[in-house]
């Protein structure tokens, strides 16, 4: 059975049963794409969970998973289990978060080198795995020319920075596990070729310095939501993998690139109204739930989404001509002027009460980049798709 068609025996199934707005997400989907990167990659591919941290979800998959990360203590918690590979990642440790990853063996990945400091003695334990460095992207300019086409960021460490923590770890009596590079989101495409000719070089400098090997490379994600269309030649990128010496395990990582597609949001109308002739759809669901389809980020260039219309039982086609739609706006149940999070074509039927709008592309980033507290609405309900 398509996805589509899965979705829509969900809904249908679900209807009445089923909270909206709610996001719907597609199990096999989730799967199909873990495993089909991980092969295009040839390497193993960690989860970013920050991407999505439904519960439910990351136990069904963490079976395939080569290891999970979080960015949160609350994440690592979701995330933890005897069977799991788990690192943790985030540039704002506290001694609880530090604690925590060590009472469960996870991998620390350092953002800059005062946190070495945090670590201190409590690290000093049986079993502890090596800590691995996180790299700024600006370093990758230290070693090839990037024309500038990375976008600046305040995550990870500078060269200088790389040098000093490695310093402190060996001096500390640690273990210097390996480096993880941040990409950057939608980098992968751009900067796939040039990071492993960068890293291949520093991964070198860094093993000077430690005078010593390392076992360990991120080079990172960076994945688009469609990201077998964005035409990377993943054969020729195995090739260049090779340039990082073969003792040296490889992983990339990826949140996006797993669970957008397989996400679906879905809100229900509960009226329309009309101001100046023009149709206002009054939904359930809006900014509180989703905070990304509102294009609050973009002020001056936005793409509002189109969403699939569901009624009596069914998708309808609202690319169809002859129906009343004159470009009606979709919002949310917030005061916000914001909570605008889709205008319709002219063209097509508009949605009425008691209608479905259905958001693909959905999985990543929806839910978990939402502020659901606003006038305290209830936050989006979750279900799986099996």
């Amino acid at each position: 059975m398509e996805l589509m068609e899965r979705i829509e025996k969900a809904i249908a199934e679900k209807k009445g049963r089923f909270k909206t707005p709610c996001y719907l997400y597609d199990i096999r989907t989730v799967l199909d794409n873990y495993r089909d990167l991980k092969e295009r990659l040839g390497t193993a591919l960690i989860l970013s969970v920050k991407a999505n941290s439904n519960f439910e979800l990351i136990d069904r998959i963490r079976h395939v998973a080569d290891g999970m990360e979080a960015a949160s203590l609350n994440e690592l918690e979701i995330i933890q289990h005897p069977n799991t590979e788990l690192y943790i990642n985030s540039p704002a440790y506290t001694s609880r978060f530090i604690k925590a990853a060590l009472a469960v063996n996870a991998t620390i990945v350092l953002d800059n080198p005062a946190q070495l400091a945090m670590i201190g003695n409590s690290s000093r334990k049986p079993g502890m795995k090596p800590l691995m460095i996180r790299v700024n992207s600006r370093v990758l300019g230290d070693f090839i020319e990037v024309s500038g086409s990375i976008p600046e960021n305040h995550f990870g460490m500078d060269l200088t920075d790389i040098l000093e923590a490695t310093d402190k770890i060996k001096a500390m009596g640690l273990q210097l596990g390996g480096l993880h590079i941040f990409h950057g989101s939608h980098q992968f495409k751009n900067m796939c070729f040039k990071t492993v000719r960068a890293v291949a070089d520093l991964i070198q400098a860094v093993e000077e310095r430690y005078a010593g090997e390392i076992s360990f490379a991120n080079l990172g994600g960076g994945f688009s939501d469609e990201w077998r269309g964005d035409d990377v030649d993943f054969a020729s990128y195995r090739q260049e993998l090779g340039r990082i010496p073969a003792r040296i395990r490889i992983a990339h990582e990826s949140g996006r690139g797993v669970f957008a597609s397989a996400g679906f949001y879905v809100v229900g109308v509960i009226g329309v109204k009309s101001l100046g002739g023009r149709p206002y759809v009054i939904c359930d669901g809006g900014i509180s739930h989703n905070f990304l389809l509102a294009q609050t980020e973009r002020p001056f260039q936005k793409h509002y989404r189109r969403p699939l219309l569901w009624r009596d039982g069914g998708f309808v086609d609202t690319s169809a001509s002859g129906g009343i739609g004159q470009g009606a706006v979709c919002v949310g149940p917030s005061c916000s002027r914001d909570d605008i999070f889709s205008i319709l074509p002219e063209e097509g039927p508009c949605p009425r009460e008691g209608d479905l709008l259905v958001f693909t592309g959905c999985g990543a980033y929806n839910f978990s980049y939402s502020v659901s507290k606003f006038l305290s609405l209830h936050p989006a309900e979750e279900y799986l798709v099996v």
